[in-house]
């Protein structure tokens, strides 16, 4: 099962790299973005038209480990940037 994480910029407007790289994935894949503006809305519309499974998170202080935001609930996530 094929699980993506999209975080990005809230001014991010490139919805065409968004569904450039979202159409790669799999049948079946799921996105998981933050439920904030920019490139975490887009994902999650762009995989909705894509006929993916999508997962907001909202932002939650009680999630963040108190020393980095790249771990959450005890998981480190690794990050690649989507590049225009």
């Amino acid at each position: 099962m094929t699980r993506v994480i999209v975080a990005g910029a809230v001014a991010w407007t490139d919805v065409g790299a968004i569904r450039r790289e979202l159409a790669k994935l799999p049948v079946g894949a799921t996105v998981i973005h933050g439920d904030s503006p920019g490139a975490d809305a887009l994902a999650g519309r762009v995989a909705a038209e894509l006929g993916l499974a999508v997962e907001p998170m909202a932002k939650n202080e009680a999630d963040y480990d108190e020393k980095s935001s790249r771990r959450v609930k005890g998981r480190v996530f690794h990050v690649s940037r989507l590049t225009r």
